[in-house]
């Protein structure tokens, strides 16, 4: 690693939740580097919070699939072009792009032509799908932060800088004191935590875009009726990623039998205690599953999206699997239920079957503990001193 530097403007572009979360970890220790550093560009709340000075809306790219992204095209490219100009202008020491790969690497590769460093965090996923994005990143990254360690192996191969600086989940400490019922705020937590003492608590993530919920969230809510029904102890805890997501998941449950809605509760974003506090997770596709494996917690997972998208995704996957914990452990422990196959009986059939094998529920625990002593490497502090040393 070439020595650090002290870099004083950084621009930063997540297009998601999880990216926000990366985004303000990465921020903070930058802060610790260079406590005069300024960051401009587009993040969520919590990388305003840190500082960010928010040139445009995070929302406009959190956009799942093929034809979805195509219906917000022209908002896309004026924030495309916003950034680019902005970035030209103020030319910082050093542009981020986190995750977003189809949005970030053009900006990158536009502004390292003009002699801007550019860090792409969070590596595309080319062992899944598209492999020929290698040249792209390639061309656009100066260097790329990786989560997984076989992605650093991976681009290293193709002659692409990286760093695997491991997921910042799996850095909390203490991770039993997570479950403290205090982090929701919320007024009554009885039913919560008699539910979670028991091992009844279940927690459903259903996507971190409105558009993904929209699409998955009948089919968990016929998985809770199942469950219930096998099972009357069952609480389950929803965590809203935004405040679009809440006020949807109210107005849905409005319409819910309120026996089932009895067993329900909402609270808004609070995923890690959440997830933390439960003993089994029904979750979308996606970083919510390298969580949830990293905390811990057995799971199934699904994801639908458009048939289009989907018509023309599965034709190009090159994987077996689409969860990422189930490409770091020795067998699959996380069944998988996409388009079609996302049945609520096929899925409650699945969840029963590892809740009620306490066997495996053991063995999945123990499995994902590997997962986590892989992918605790101080993350967020250690992409900060690999940015610093690009500045």
């Amino acid at each position: 690693m070439a020595e650090n530097k002290i870099i004083k403007s950084v621009a930063i572009v997540a297009g998601e939740l999880s990216g926000d979360n990366l985004g303000s970890g990465l921020m903070r220790e930058l802060k610790i580097i260079n406590p005069n550093i300024s960051f401009f560009g587009v993040g969520g709340p919590k990388m305003i919070s840190e500082g960010l000075k928010s040139i445009g809306d995070m929302e406009t790219l959190s956009v799942m699939g093929i034809w979805e992204p195509l219906k917000k095209l022209p908002k896309l490219l004026n924030l495309k072009n916003l950034i680019i100009k902005k970035v030209l202008k103020l030319k910082p020491d050093v542009f981020i792009g986190i995750d977003s790969p189809d949005f970030n690497l053009p900006i990158e590769k536009k502004l390292r032509s003009s002699g801007i460093k550019t860090c792409h965090y969070v590596c595309p996923s080319i062992w899944a799908w598209r492999p020929r994005r290698i040249n792209n990143i390639k061309s656009s990254a100066d260097h790329v932060l990786t989560l997984l360690p076989f992605e650093e192996v991976l681009l290293k191969k193709s002659g692409v800088e990286a760093t695997f600086v491991g997921h910042p989940i799996a850095d909390i400490k203490n991770l039993e004191h997570i479950d403290n019922l205090n982090l929701l705020q919320l007024d009554n937590t009885a039913e919560i935590s008699n539910a979670s003492n028991s091992n009844n608590l279940i927690c459903i993530l259903p996507g971190s875009r409105l558009n993904e919920v929209e699409k998955i969230f009948d089919i968990f809510i016929e998985v809770i009726e199942i469950l219930s029904s096998k099972d009357p102890n069952y609480f389950f805890l929803i965590p809203a990623a935004t405040e679009k997501i809440y006020f949807f998941i109210e107005k849905y449950l409005s319409t819910v039998n309120e026996n089932i809605k009895s067993r329900i509760l909402v609270v808004k974003k609070k995923s890690i205690p959440c997830l933390s506090l439960s003993s089994f997770v029904i979750t979308t596709s996606g970083t919510a599953t390298l969580e949830a494996a990293v905390l811990g917690k057995p799971m199934v997972s699904c994801y639908k999206m458009s048939k289009l998208s989907y018509g023309i995704i599965s034709r190009m996957v090159k994987t077996k699997y689409f969860s990422l914990p189930n490409l770091l452990t020795k067998k699959p422990y996380i069944p998988e239920f996409i388009q079609e196959n996302a049945n609520p009986s096929l899925i409650s059939v699945a969840a029963l079957e590892i809740l009620n094998n306490s066997q495996l529920y053991d063995e999945i625990k123990f499995a994902f503990n590997g997962i986590r002593e892989e992918l605790s490497k101080n993350a967020d502090k250690h992409a900060a001193l690999i940015v610093s040393s690009l500045g």
